[in-house]
């Protein structure tokens, strides 16, 4: 069987997974590799195939903590899109998104500031402000913020997701509890112990009724 045998990409694809499962993350990404080799030539240079498999190779180099080659297949995976979509579509932002969470690993804040708030435009102007992934990247810019010791920046973006998050979620959802406490901490980074503790005990009370939750879900999976 030829290596541009599509078929073969099929095994591969098989040990990718297995291996990564398995947490043998430098002999999955050899399989990975390869496979994008083969994907070159059985398609496109623009074709999304070869795009997930930049992704998939950046998430295994982020594992391994190889930040400056996850970075790298980042930018590949980016570079295509650019060139399919242009500057201005809504599946750059996920890119954008992807290196950010690179330069914080790498305690580059305010790089990883500029790519987060190119994500937060492009789902500004693309999605409904009810959107998940707005809500997501307000929490980004938000906590790159609280890094950077911006406090008001800080928490401006974190009242901005609270608000969103009350507009699509319970307000005793799990999300809510930790985006309470995220202000909390921001507060009390700030010196401001009084609002720290206000937002502290609220989300100490959301925290209370999730555990009930799960505790009686416990007891009724006992008897069944």
């Amino acid at each position: 069987m030829s290596d541009d045998n599509a078929d073969i990409t099929i095994c591969y694809d098989a040990l990718e997974y297995i291996l990564s499962e398995t947490h043998q993350y430098s002999s999955s990404l050899k399989w990975y590799e390869k496979s994008l080799v083969i994907k070159k030539k059985l398609f496109d240079p623009n074709d999304l195939h070869i795009v997930s498999r930049h992704n998939s190779i950046a998430s295994l180099h982020l594992t391994n903590n190889d930040y400056n080659r996850a970075l790298e297949s980042y930018e590949k995976a980016f570079q295509i899109l650019q060139r399919k979509y242009g500057d201005d579509h809504p599946r750059l932002a996920e890119c954008y998104n992807n290196m950010a969470m690179v330069r914080k690993n790498q305690q580059q804040y305010q790089e990883a500031l500029n790519l987060y708030k190119k994500a937060l435009s492009s789902y500004e102007k693309h999605n409904v402000d009810n959107n998940i992934n707005l809500a997501l990247s307000y929490n980004n810019v938000s906590l790159v913020y609280h890094h950077l010791t911006e406090y008001d920046l800080a928490l401006e973006y974190c009242n901005r997701l609270l608000k969103t998050y009350e507009s699509i979620l319970p307000l005793k959802h799990s999300l809510m509890s930790i985006t309470l406490e995220n202000i909390a901490n921001i507060y009390y980074d700030k010196g401001d112990f009084r609002q720290a503790l206000k937002y502290y005990e609220k989300a100490a009370k959301i925290y209370y009724h999730v555990l009930q939750i799960r505790m009686i879900i416990k007891n009724i999976q006992a008897k069944i």
